[in-house]
């Protein structure tokens, strides 16, 4: 039967909702093969199996009054286990000790995000911390402008407002546009590739592109 542990609901198995269709945020385990997907819209988060089958998933308390395009934009699962959930508007995040579909309890804790960006996507690196990709949008087509910061996960603090250091302004880089996906993959001569891809949104004014960017570190902004 389901499982109640202060949300909503648990899972067990299957998919009940059919149109899951607006993924915005996935994160992974290396060593189980599983990955977590946060679904926009029902506010939800599964857990999926290394071939894609569906486990459980669970509709957090804290989702309940969120709007409809205001969902879970950013999740990371730390190498430690925990989990870091950031939601798209409102400088709000949760931190969960576990597994969140297993039944983690989330811990809420307030973001200072610089001149009216948001997250849409997160990564860790890895010394620990974590990469965020920030989005907001401004007076010019296309309308967006991106920023990556760094903040340390190990600064969570549910009495204090977690910080974070900028990195790079994405268009001095790249080309302007709806950037939505990062991640991080570390080399072995000590630098990272970062990958961030862009959403068009079906729209004429927008592309979908794949950039690779090297950092390394001995400079203080990617290439």
């Amino acid at each position: 039967g389901d499982l109640v542990v202060g949300v909503r609901q648990l899972y067990p198995t299957g998919v009940p909702i059919a149109d899951l269709l607006d993924i915005e945020s996935v994160t992974y385990n290396p060593s189980g093969g599983q990955y977590w997907v946060g679904y926009e819209s029902h506010h939800t988060i599964y857990r999926y199996s290394m071939t894609g089958e569906p486990e459980r998933f669970v509709a957090p308390a804290y989702t309940a009054n969120w709007g409809h395009n205001s969902g879970i934009e950013a999740m990371v699962r730390l190498a430690d286990g925990r989990f870091v959930v950031l939601k798209e508007t409102g400088g709000i995040g949760f931190l969960y000790r576990a597994d969140p579909v297993d039944g983690a309890e989330p811990v809420p804790f307030r973001i200072a995000w610089p001149d009216g960006y948001q997250p849409v996507d997160m990564a860790q690196l890895p010394d620990g911390r974590v990469l965020i990709l920030l989005r907001r949008l401004g007076w010019h087509l296309p309308v967006f402008e991106s920023r990556l910061v760094v903040a340390d996960p190990a600064l969570i603090d549910p009495d204090k407002v977690w910080r974070v250091s900028p990195l790079v302004q994405l268009e001095d880089l790249l080309p302007r546009d709806n950037y939505e996906g990062l991640a991080v993959e570390p080399a072995a001569d000590g630098s990272i590739t970062l990958w961030l891809a862009s959403d068009d949104n079906r729209s004429a004014l927008q592309r979908s592109l794949l950039a690779k960017l090297r950092w390394a570190p001995e400079s203080a902004e990617p290439q």
